[in-house]
C-alpha cells in the first residue's frame, strides 16, 4: 500500500467512530483530535501497519467497503485469518498465503533476507519470491502486513525507521547496540543494491533460507 493508501484507510477509522451517549462533543472531539495524531505518527513510523489496523477491524467489529478493493486485499484476508486464529485454516489461498505471511515473520533468519530484498531497488513481490523460494502471494501479503516498503521508498524518514523494525530482534523491540552484523550486511545491501546483491550475501554468509 502506498502512504495515500494508508491515510483513505485510517480516515475512514476515524469517520466510522461513533460517538458514545453521554459524551461532551467538545471534549471527544479533543480527544478525537488527539487520536489522529497519534495514528497519523503510528502510521508514518509503522511499516506493519496493515496487520495492526486489520486487527482494530476485528476486535471493533467493523467491516469496510474500502477493503474489496484491490490495495487492500490483504488487509481483508488479515481480518479473515484473525478471526479464525486456532483453527484449521480454509482453502482459501489468500487466506493461506497470509498465514505462511505470518508464519515467515516469525521466522528470524528468513524474514531478514525477505525483508532486505524488498528493500533493494529492483524489489517486486514475484522477484523477491522468486529468489527466496516462497509463493509471490505470500511476499505479497508479508509486505503489505508486515513490511511495506515497495511503494515508499521515496520516504526516508519512513525507510529509516523501516531499517530499524528490520534489524530488530524480537521484532519490535530497537537496540542498536545488539544489532546482528549479518543482519545489518543484508539490509544495506538491500538498500544500496538489487535482490540478486541480497541473495548472493546471503549464501555467502550460510544463511538458510529454509523455515
Amino acid at each position: 500500500m502506498t502512504a495515500d493508501h494508508i491515510r483513505r484507510l485510517h480516515a475512514e477509522w476515524l469517520e466510522t467512530t461513533a460517538i458514545p451517549p453521554g459524551i461532551d462533543l467538545r471534549s471527544h472531539r479533543i480527544r478525537e483530535a488527539a487520536r489522529a495524531r497519534v495514528a497519523e505518527w503510528d502510521f508514518l513510523r509503522c511499516p506493519d501497519y496493515g496487520n495492526d489496523i486489520a486487527r482494530q477491524l476485528l476486535y471493533s467489529g467493523r467491516t469496510f467497503a474500502l477493503l474489496d478493493e484491490p490495495p487492500y486485499r490483504w488487509v481483508r484476508k488479515a481480518v479473515e485469518r484473525l478471526a479464525t486464529y486456532g483453527k484449521h485454516p480454509p482453502g482459501d489461498p489468500g487466506l493461506l498465503a497470509v498465514c505462511e505471511a505470518n508464519a515467515l515473520k516469525k521466522s528470524a533468519d528468513v524474514r531478514i533476507i525477505v525483508q532486505a530484498a524488498l528493500l533493494a531497488s529492483d524489489a517486486t513481490p514475484e522477484a523477491v519470491a522468486a529468489a527466496v523460494g516462497l509463493a509471490p502471494p505470500v511476499v505479497d501479503a508479508y509486505a503489505t502486513l508486515f513490511f511495506d516498503v515497495l511503494d515508499r521508498k521515496n520516504e526516508p524518514g519512513y525507510i529509516q525507521v523501516a531499517v530499524e523494525a528490520a534489524l530488530t530482534r524480537p521484532f519490535w523491540e530497537y537496540d542498536a547496540r545488539n544489532v546482528n552484523e549479518v543482519d545489518k550486511r543484508l539490509v544495506l545491501t538491500g538498500l544500496n543494491g538489487t535482490v540478486a546483491d541480497v541473495m548472493a550475501l546471503a549464501r555467502g554468509s550460510g544463511r538458510s533460507l529454509a523455515n
